[in-house]
Parts: structure tokens; C-alpha cells; sequence
């Protein structure tokens, strides 16, 4: 009875592709298992010279951080991978410099710089002092240390050197400022002075500032010559008015005025006379005082003269006959009142004069205090930058004595805020590149690399590779499988070209580890060629 074949399991599968495609798995892994290792063994060994510095924070004595730890540590991955320190560097320590090409001059800086690593490691929160860790890699371990230890030295001694450059100078840009500051003090005390004598001002005393300033004397007089002139122009206002009423009182009186007299019998004359010059009198006094007849006074004095005409009408009724003379006089009262209204004249033109000079002295006396004014202004402006510049002198003259303090201490051994934990020392081992594991990542690499190759080819091309293939796609059972007929020729050529890969594989494999050999114990056995190559080789990672 026919028996179906069992399948393979997928790893019999592997197994069987692999075994079929060996070379393609031992070719790769040798040749750069190969390379790698000659690489390994070929590549310059770099020594790499280390130093541990502590940079720690610098306080001055009121406890003010004077040289920060974390702004210095950040600052050295710069500072010390300066290009202008590396060139300082170089040149320090004698190595072949000067006589290069600008191109070969740069090519050196950037391959020192590719060499050079500076590591800020974090310090957490609250630490004050910052790590700073400066690694140089050379192949010769002597370079390696010298240029670790002059780098370092070079940006200790410039970072101090420059923080006492900036102290100083800063200290030299205050102690100018303040020098300046105390002359132009000087000068404003002078300027003060100058004006006060200049404009004949009072000398303020030192409490001027709890007590108001002395005015000068131009102020007093403008204001006492302008009170005197108010009370002038009021009094010559009102003399004007009495003038002008007594001139109106002088017009209306007579010059002479009728005189009576009686001889015999009853005469009332006297009465009579008596009774018209209250008449008169009360006529003048309405002209004088300028009632107008609508007026309550003008309408009672004018009733009292109706009063009076009819007494006189009456006295004149009872009069007895008899003889009477009747004459003419000259006015005493106008000739009076004339001389009263001249010496109010003579009053009134001494006033407006005295007005017109004083309207000159005040003219006079505003134009001075105009100036004084501005010149009290300029004074007020003097004295209050004089106060700023003195306040300002007092706080920059307390800073300029913590600076003093600040750069003394940066000129002492205490201002120093670098701690070498660890020096450099001379490497006694390369340290970088890692020759075994560089063998180890070529020979995986290797072998990967063929790996993907075999499984590539053998999956690449569409075909039944063995019973498990013809089984998932067969309807019917599977009784069995004939392998390829491979016939004697076809042995025979895979053999040949098998032989030919391995001595191929082979020759590279001994051509390429004699060359290491020779190059590594007895470089006289190579030719010059291929020396200089395998050196060009090596200096492009250097």
C-alpha cells in the first residue's frame, strides 16, 4: 500500500538551504570578517590624556558669588575648544605649525578639534561647584599628555586671567566715573557760586532744603513798588473825582454873591438873607453831590428849599418899611474853593508822575526778576543734579570698595576657582579604537551579510524546494520526490568552481593578513607603496 511522504519542518528547510548555499555564507563572513580585522589591527591606537577639574563658585565677603561655577563650566566647552587656544596651543609646545599651508594649518586645527571632547557632566540642583572634564586623543601617548595638560593649564591661567582683567578694568572705568563725578561736583559748586555773586543772590545755608530759599532783594522791591502803585493809582482815582466835583461845585457858585443891608424899622432882611444862603448852600450841595431829581435825597433837599422860600415869602410879608441897601460882594467861598482844587492839582500831577516812575522802576524791576527767575531755575537744576551726582558718587564709591575687595581677592590664591581633581597623566594603553570588538561587529557583519544572501538567492527564484511545496499545493497526496539530477559534468564543473572560489577566498584571506603582519612586525618587507598607502590610510583617522 502506498505510504504518503511526510513533509520537512520549516528548520529542516533553513538547514538544507543553508548547507546547499555555504559559499555564499562563508564568502562574505571571510572576507570582511578579513578586512575587518586587518582594520582592527591597521587603524591608529589613540591614547587619550584626561583631567578632572572642579570649578567651584567664588564669593566675596558678603557672601555675592564673585566667579560662578556654572557660568564658568558651560563657558569651557568653548573656551576650551577655541580655535585661537588650539592654535596657541601648538605653537607652545613646538610641534610643525609655522611652515604649513593655510589649508594644512586649518586641516590640523579641525583634526585636534575632532580629538579634543570636553564633558560638562550635570551637577543636580543645589551643588554649587561644576566638573569639568577635558579628554585629547593622539596616537602618540606623549602628544596625548602634553597637549591634554597644556590646554587645561592655558584656560585656567586665561579664564583667571582674563576675570582679572575685566575686575580691573572695571574697577579703573568706576574709579574714572567717580573722579569724574567729584569734579563735576566741584564744578557745580563753582557755577553756584559764580551766579549767586553775579546776580546778588543770598548765600543759601546747608538746611536750605528743610527752609525756604533766600529771594533776592529785586523780588521785595517788585513787590512793595507794586503794592505802593495800587495804592497810588486808588489815591489818584479818587483825587480825580473830588477834583472833578469841586470843579463842578466851582463852576455853578458866583464870583460875587448879594449883600443887604437894612436902616430903620423892622427889618427881617437878615433873616431873609440867612434863609437864601441856606438856599444856596443846599443848591450847592445837590450840584456838588450830583443828585438827580428821581433821587430820594434830591426830592428832600428840593421840599426843605420849597420850606424855606415860603419863610422868606413870609418874612418878606412882615417886614415894615423901610430903607434899604443892597450891594454886590466877591464869593470868599469860590475864591476858597479855587485855591483848594489848584493845590489838588498840584497833588494830582505829583501822583501821576510818581505813577509813571514807578511803572518804570516795576517795568525795570520784572525784566531783573524775569532773569533772576531763570537764573533761581538753573540754580534749582544745578542743585538737584549736584544732590543726584553726590548720591550716585556714594553708592559707586561703596561698589568701588567691594571691587577693590573683589579684585584682591581675584589676585589671591583664595580667588582660584579651579580644583584639579585629577591631573593629566601620561596613558600607559590606547584606549580607542576597540580592536576586538571591531573583529567582532566584522565577523557578525559577515555573517549576516551572507545570511541575507543565501536566504535572498535561494527566495528570490520561484520554484518547488522540497516536499513541503508540493504538499501545500498537490490536491492529492504526496508519494514521494526525486531530488535534481545533477550528472557527472555538472559535479565536476561545481566542484571546479568551488575549488576556485576557496583558493580565491583564501588568497585574499592570506594576502590581506600577510600585508597586516608584514606592515605591523617588518614593514621592510613591503614595498614603499604599499606602505605609504597603508600610512595615508591611517592618517585619515588620526
Amino acid at each position: 500500500m502506498p505510504v504518503e511522504v511526510e513533509s520537512t519542518s520549516q528548520f529542516e528547510d533553513l538547514t538544507n538551504i543553508l548547507k546547499k548555499r555555504t559559499w555564499w555564507i562563508l564568502v562574505p563572513l571571510a572576507l570582511i570578517g578579513t578586512l575587518g580585522t586587518s582594520f582592527a589591527v591597521l587603524v591608529p591606537k589613540k591614547y587619550v590624556a584626561k583631567t578632572r577639574i572642579m570649578v567651584n563658585e567664588v564669593r566675596n565677603r558678603t557672601g555675592q558669588i564673585v566667579t560662578g561655577s556654572e557660568g564658568q563650566g558651560r563657558a569651557a566647552k568653548h573656551l576650551v575648544r577655541s580655535p585661537n587656544r588650539i592654535r596657541a596651543v601648538i605653537q607652545a609646545l613646538g610641534w610643525p605649525y609655522a611652515s604649513l599651508s593655510r589649508i594644512e594649518q586649518e586641516d590640523l586645527v579641525e583634526k585636534i578639534l575632532d580629538n579634543l571632547e570636553v564633558e560638562v557632566p550635570p551637577m543636580g540642583p543645589g551643588i554649587a561647584e561644576q566638573i569639568v572634564i577635558i579628554k585629547y586623543a593622539d596616537t602618540d601617548p606623549n602628544r596625548a599628555h602634553e597637549f591634554a595638560e597644556e590646554v587645561s593649564r592655558r584656560w585656567r591661567e586665561e579664564t583667571l586671567e582674563a576675570n582679572r582683567k575685566a575686575k580691573t578694568r572695571a574697577y579703573s572705568d568706576l574709579d574714572d566715573r567717580n573722579r569724574a563725578k567729584e569734579s563735576r561736583i566741584e564744578e557745580i559748586g563753582t557755577e553756584i557760586a559764580s551766579l549767586m555773586e553775579q546776580h546778588g543772590i543770598p548765600p543759601w545755608k546747608p538746611d536750605y532744603y528743610n527752609t525756604e530759599r533766600p529771594l533776592a532783594p529785586e523780588f521785595n522791591l517788585l513787590e512793595q513798588a507794586k503794592a505802593e502803585l495800587n495804592t497810588l493809582e486808588g489815591e489818584v482815582e479818587k483825587l480825580t473825582a473830588s477834583i472833578l466835583r469841586d470843579e463842578t461845585r466851582y463852576e455853578r457858585m458866583g464870583d460875587v454873591v448879594p449883600y443887604v443891608e437894612a436902616t430903620e424899622g423892622l427889618n427881617l432882611d437878615k433873616q431873609i438873607r440867612e434863609r437864601r444862603e441856606v438856599i444856596i448852600e443846599l443848591q450847592n450841595e445837590i450840584a456838588e453831590k450830583g443828585y438827580k431829581p428821581t433821587h430820594s435825597l434830591y426830592r428832600a433837599y428840593a421840599s426843605r428849599i420849597q420850606v424855606i422860600e415860603s419863610e422868606i415869602n413870609m418874612l418878606e410879608d412882615a417886614r415894615i418899611e423901610s430903607s434899604v441897601t443892597e450891594s454886590w460882594r466877591e464869593n470868599v467861598k469860590k475864591i476858597e474853593l479855587g485855591q483848594k482844587i489848584d493845590q489838588r492839582r498840584e497833588d494830582l500831577e505829583t501822583k501821576i508822575a510818581k505813577l509813571g516812575s514807578l511803572a518804570v522802576d516795576i517795568d525795570n524791576l520784572q525784566s531783573t526778576t524775569a532773569e533772576l527767575q531763570s537764573v533761581y531755575q538753573l540754580l534749582a537744576r544745578l542743585e538737584n543734579e549736584r544732590e543726584r551726582v553726590n548720591e550716585s558718587l556714594m553708592t559707586d564709591a561703596a561698589n568701588l570698595q567691594d571691587m577693590r575687595i573683589e579684585l584682591d581677592l581675584a589676585n589671591s590664591k583664595s580667588g582660584d576657582p579651579f580644583d584639579i581633581l585629577d591631573p593629566v597623566n601620561l596613558p600607559s594603553r590606547a584606549t580607542e579604537p576597540n580592536p576586538v570588538l571591531i573583529s567582532v561587529f566584522s565577523v557578525l557583519l559577515g555573517l549576516a551579510l551572507g545570511l541575507g544572501l543565501a536566504l535572498l538567492t535561494e527566495y528570490s527564484t520561484p520554484c518547488f524546494r522540497g516536499v513541503t511545496d508540493v504538499t501545500r499545493v498537490m490536491i492529492v497526496p504526496v508519494l514521494g520526490t526525486v531530488e535534481s539530477i545533477v550528472t557527472t559534468s555538472q559535479r565536476r564543473k561545481r566542484r571546479f568552481l568551488g575549488n576556485v572560489m576557496g583558493l580565491g577566498v583564501f588568497g585574499f584571506v592570506f594576502l590581506v593578513g600577510y600585508v597586516t603582519w608584514a606592515y605591523v612586525n617588518s614593514p621592510e618587507l613591503l614595498s614603499d607603496s604599499v606602505v605609504q598607502q597603508i600610512q595615508d590610510f591611517q592618517q585619515g583617522f588620526e
